[in-house]
């Protein structure tokens, strides 16, 4: 693959204006796609602010919208009203207690999209961010209204994870996926596998993988996919001595 090769030396511009940003225009094309040079050399990758939660003792940061990374903060913060430290609780209500708040956080959590093209993400964020009795209660409902399948969709997905953590308290996160087996089961001449995450988008005429019925998540030009990736760090608040987790969560 020397031309992956050479992205290495050359960079991310290579990627994108060179000749593996070419082949995999050409891969595309013939076989039916759209894909643009462009395309290819208008993208960027945004950096924006993790969002932060607290568990305990524990700062919890995960990725924002589109992302899901606020259904794990959600999560928590239905755990932690839960109080599954009492002496009374035992080891099977609290694996029943886990499963219901996942299960209502990422139920609230396919309501997500790209914030940039509809405000309403913002407010549903500020719901599944929130520590408040009200809140809580509408997390706990929609616990009701997800379904087995929708469990075992989410088994499904394939993801790739690398956590790397350095001396200075470093903690990096990295999440990436194909969307399946060999993603869009595209390949190109120097062995790059295309993924298929465009299916991550809501499609009115056909469904594949998770049920996303809201039109925040509807496919257009320049939005981003809601996704289930949420690579997580948790450190202790304070800044004090004790565990520091890069987390794999999808």
């Amino acid at each position: 693959m020397p031309g992956v090769a050479d992205v290495l030396e050359a960079g991310l511009f290579s990627f994108y204006h060179g000749a593996v940003s070419q082949e995999i225009q050409e891969e595309v094309r013939a076989n039916g796609g759209v894909l643009s040079a462009e395309d290819m050399g208008n993208y960027s990758s945004e950096v924006q602010q993790p969002l932060e939660g607290r568990y305990g003792e524990y700062i919890i940061q995960v990725p924002p919208p589109p992302s899901a990374g606020a259904a794990l903060l959600a999560a928590l913060n239905l755990l932690e009203g839960f109080h599954l430290r009492g002496n009374d609780i035992t080891v099977n209500q609290t694996h029943h207690w886990i499963e219901k708040a996942l299960a209502a956080a990422l139920a609230l959590a396919r309501e997500l999209g790209d914030p940039k093209y509809n405000s309403s993400v913002s407010e549903l964020l500020s719901v599944m961010m929130s520590k408040s009795q009200s809140h809580a209660e509408l997390l706990q409902q929609k616990s009701s209204r997800t379904s087995p399948s929708d469990s075992k969709s989410l088994k499904e997905l394939l993801t790739g994870q690398v956590v790397v953590m350095g001396p200075d308290d470093l903690v990096v996160s990295v999440a990436s996926s194909l969307n399946g087996p060999f993603g869009s089961r595209i390949i190109t001449q120097s062995g790059i596998i295309l993924n298929s995450l465009i299916l991550s988008f809501y499609w009115s005429n056909h469904s594949r993988g998770l049920p996303q019925a809201n039109q925040m998540n509807h496919i257009g030009p320049g939005k981003r996919p809601l996704t289930f990736l949420m690579p997580s760090v948790m450190v202790p608040v304070w800044n004090k001595c004790g565990t520091y987790m890069g987390l794999s969560s999808s």
